[in-house]
């Protein structure tokens, strides 16, 4: 009993060392599926299955700042009980108050503060504006940036029936790539006699839209993109969009599968999910979250 007291408090020193590492939050709440710890030296080496790591500030005006990752991995340099290295894979994201970031990989370097995202990452600022990048950099201690590869575009709210900023989940028309290879798959998947995701994402139509669908013309349709954009973004905010049956023979990608054996997503679980379940029934069709 005595040796997992020992590894408790080394854990939670471990943990709270890397908050204290990162600019003013002091404090770290850890939510994770599984936790690999050290026995000789009482470090944590990996957290996974859905890991959330959320770093509190002292300042009650600094909002909290939750970093997601399906796997988070720690190095240590030789000699120290510190780590020194944070190695992010998975749908990773961090919510700070002025931004939301999300890429595939990160790494995050606990003495200088910089972390660096990788593959597809996004900000979306508070205001609205995204940025994309192949390599971000972001200090998080000075808030100094670098963006590799930068393409920067404005929000446009009307295209998603709003007048706030603009959720990262959903889509706005320059997000769907291919608007005729999506209309026609569209329509595809609602003449079929099987269950389809199209026919999953007209089940919010009324029964007369529903079967006046299949015969539209892709250019009737196209005349209606903005309407076919907020039932898309419907979908992605409705938790009972995905059926098993819809998605049968659908590659699913790994982070969208572990959501959805996930018991108590968050709403903004859910609609990642729902992001990444659309990919995989039009692949190529939208750009990539």
């Amino acid at each position: 009993m005595k040796k997992h007291i020992t590894l408790f408090i080394a854990l939670c020193f471990c943990l709270n060392a890397i908050a204290q590492e990162t600019g003013s939050y002091t404090k770290m709440e850890v939510n994770a599926g599984l936790a690999k710890i050290n026995f000789k030296t009482g470090g944590i080496e990996e957290l996974s299955g859905d890991v959330e790591i959320t770093l509190h500030s002292d300042d009650p005006n600094e909002k909290p700042m939750p970093i997601k990752a399906q796997t988070m991995t720690f190095s240590f340099d030789e000699g120290e009980t510190q780590p020194s290295r944070m190695v992010m894979d998975g749908a990773v994201s961090v919510r700070h108050a002025d931004a939301t970031i999300t890429a595939g990989h990160g790494v995050y370097n606990l003495k200088s503060g910089s972390v660096v995202f990788s593959g597809g990452p996004y900000i979306v600022m508070s205001n609205g504006n995204r940025i994309k990048g192949t390599k971000i950099t972001i200090n998080m201690s000075t808030g100094e940036s670098e963006i590799e590869g930068m393409q920067a575009d404005e929000i446009d709210t009307q295209a998603l029936g709003g007048s706030g900023p603009a959720d990262p989940a959903l889509l706005r028309d320059i997000d769907v790539l291919n608007w005729d290879g999506f209309i026609t798959a569209f329509k595809a998947d609602n003449k079929s006699d099987q269950p389809t995701p199209g026919k999953q994402i007209a089940v919010l139509l009324d029964a007369s839209q529903r079967q006046a669908l299949p015969n539209a013309s892709n250019e009737q349709l196209l005349g209606m993109k903005a309407n076919l954009l907020k039932l898309i973004n419907k979908n992605i905010e409705n938790p009972k969009f995905y059926l098993d049956a819809a998605w049968e023979g659908k590659t699913i990608s790994e982070a969208a599968q572990n959501l959805l054996v996930k018991a108590n997503r968050s709403p903004e679980e859910g609609k990642q999910m729902n992001r990444l379940l659309l990919d995989a029934a039009y692949p190529g069709i939208f750009k990539s979250n």
